[in-house]
């Protein structure tokens, strides 16, 4: 057996037994009114909908001559939970699709969005435990590369067990092992949804945690995971250059980080983690006749990893979030993106009708690998809420994405785009 089917294999597994005890904790259904979801026993399911339009200013992300074009959206999704003293589970499902009307853009119609996930908690009150998530979708990215079309198509299963011990009632480590499988398929050259390379990832964690307060906690991560390839030099045509080889070498990730995550006042919420990360990337993966090079590493200030998000809470209906982040990750045409995000959201109801979203965010990001640049992404979001019910409500609003780069041309990357959209909400 090879190792993708391998690993797809096992999240299958996982998949299939959390919907498993997903069935076998359902009793007896009881409907209630909308707004006050469906009750199946002890579990509790909420069936949502969203429907709506969106314009786009520049839906294909063009530097020059952009086209606009219209959508209709459905986006259908179900949660479901359950909690008891010795076990909690929840499961979410949904799907998203879109129709263009103009006939430039309708080729974009196939980019729909699905996703299943589940997760299960188990023995909490036990010394020892089982944790299990597993997610699997399909998944749409506006993606940062010279592809000729802007998007990318992945089919993506995460999973992760872990088995806490807790030695006492304020201490729990958790060794686990985690996995993920990503199919990437990347328009181009005409060719809808090319099969253009796929990873797998293993690799094993530890976490250590100390609860000084009640729901706060002293919190220590380390894990390490292996990522290989299926094909190291896949060939495709981009924009800066036809029949190009996309040389993608196995690597090695470490990360060990530390730090505090809880509540500092009643109102206030802080996550602090800081630490330090590395990749090695294999030369020996590489085929013959590639550019990259694969030595390409983490250096300097950029195998620090930080993550600082600070909530605060003045009521049920008002939340303020700010954040800052530094991280790397794998990149399907280079070797990683090391990058800085600092972000602000605020989500206010002020009055039984009427409610209000924004969002700032600014990325700055550095490829490095076979393709070399730098970029920043600049989103501007802001909504407002009409509620008819605290079930259903009318939503509006406007985002802007600027996308720069120091690649030359700068056309094959960079972009600006408007989202203006109007959309019906409804939670069982």
């Amino acid at each position: 057996m090879n190792r993708t089917n391998a690993t797809t294999r096992i999240g299958t597994f996982l998949a299939t037994t959390l919907f498993a005890a997903a069935a076998s904790l359902f009793a007896t259904v009881a409907y209630a009114a909308p707004g006050e979801h469906i009750h199946a026993g002890d579990m509790l399911i909420t069936p949502k909908v969203s429907i709506g339009a969106a314009f786009s200013t520049n839906p294909f992300h063009a530097s020059t001559n952009p086209i606009n074009g219209t959508a209709l959206t459905f986006a259908p999704s179900v949660e479901a939970s359950l909690s008891r003293p010795n076990i909690d589970f929840a499961a979410t499902g949904e799907y998203e699709l879109r129709k263009y009307f103009k006939r430039d853009v309708t080729r974009l119609d196939r980019f729909d969005q699905f996703a299943v996930a589940g997760r299960v908690d188990a023995f909490k009150q036990n010394p020892v435990g089982v944790r299990v998530n597993d997610t699997v979708g399909i998944h749409d990215y506006a993606v940062a590369s010279e592809f000729d079309i802007p998007y990318q198509t992945v089919f993506r299963e995460q999973a992760t067990i872990g088995i806490p011990t807790r030695p006492s009632s304020a201490f729990e480590i958790t060794p686990g092992f985690k996995y993920y499988y990503e199919d990437y398929r990347v328009p181009c050259c005409g060719v809808p949804r090319e099969d253009f390379d796929a990873v797998n990832a293993v690799g094993a964690g530890l976490s250590v945690l100390w609860k000084f307060y009640p729901r706060t906690a002293l919190v220590l991560d380390g894990s390490f995971s292996h990522h290989y390839w299926r094909d190291n030099g896949p060939t495709i045509d981009i924009a800066n250059g036809d029949g190009a080889v996309v040389a993608k070498p196995d690597s090695n990730d470490f990360r060990l980080t530390a730090g505090l995550r809880g509540k500092v006042t009643p109102r206030f919420n802080i996550d602090a983690m800081a630490g330090y990360g590395g990749n090695w990337y294999l030369d020996t993966t590489i085929p013959t006749g590639s550019v990259a090079d694969a030595n390409d590493q983490l250096r300097g200030g950029r195998n620090v990893i930080i993550e600082l998000l600070g909530t605060y809470k003045s009521s049920a209906d008002t939340k303020v979030v700010v954040g800052y982040q530094r991280d790397f990750k794998d990149v399907f045409f280079t070797n990683y993106a090391a990058y800085d995000y600092e972000f602000a959201r605020a989500n206010s109801k002020f009055s039984s009708h009427l409610g209000i979203d924004g969002e700032l965010g600014f990325r700055e990001e550095a490829y490095r690998g076979q393709f070399v640049r730098n970029d920043f992404l600049l989103e501007v979001k802001a909504d407002a809420k009409i509620y008819l019910e605290d079930w259903a409500w009318l939503q509006a609003g406007a985002w802007w994405s600027h996308r720069a780069t120091n690649v030359a041309p700068p056309e094959d990357v960079g972009y600006d785009e408007v989202n203006v959209h109007i959309l019906a909400n409804i939670v069982y």
